[in-house]
């Protein structure tokens, strides 16, 4: 494992490392770890801005018949941050044996500001011919009154309302199938 860094904030990072396939202390069975892993990353930080990159090469089986008949993976992890927004896209292509590959970008979007808080992420898909898909789609906001979260083809949305009254509090709810609720707590 060769990790080099240097002194100054921006540092890059260098990992590569060797495995290959065999029983494990763990398991009876093989089990199949990449036989090379090359890791390169680095992050720039400011006050308010943070960027951080990351490439990722594993190979996993010696080539069958030829260079492109082995499989692996290549990743590109990238990280923009400011104050409290950070937005995040991993590209990554995954080769199989006989040229078959799989390319995928997962994007992901958070922010926080004091009581309200926002993440949406799905996922591009591009099959043979490049032609990209989306799928996999998540967003979910949260408000101190309110609720909305998409997921997996399902909206869920439920209002609330508090109000604090002489020796009790009343809640009252409302979610997306219309369905009223409503609590009394007693204090003493």
């Amino acid at each position: 494992m060769v990790i080099i860094r240097k002194r100054n904030k921006a540092w890059p990072k260098c990992i590569k490392g060797l495995g290959g396939s065999g029983p494990s202390l763990k398991r009876i069975k093989e089990k199949d770890i990449p036989v090379e892993n090359l890791s390169l990353g680095v992050v720039f930080k400011d006050e308010e801005l943070s960027l951080e990159a990351k490439y990722v090469s594993s190979t996993h089986e010696k080539p069958l018949y030829g260079g492109h008949s082995q499989i692996r993976t290549i990743e590109l992890r990238t990280a923009v941050k400011y104050g409290l927004l950070k937005i995040e896209a991993n590209h990554s292509k995954t080769f199989s044996s006989d040229f078959s590959k799989i390319e995928k970008t997962q994007f992901k979007v958070t922010a926080d500001y004091q009581d309200a808080k926002f993440e949406m992420h799905f996922t591009m898909t591009r099959d043979m011919d490049n032609k990209p898909s989306l799928g996999e789609l998540f967003l979910e906001t949260k408000l101190p009154n309110a609720t909305l979260k998409i997921q997996d083809g399902k909206t869920n949305l439920k209002l609330s309302m508090e109000r604090q009254l002489k020796d009790c509090k009343l809640v009252l709810s409302l979610d997306q199938d219309r369905l009223f609720s409503a609590s009394l707590v007693f204090t003493t």
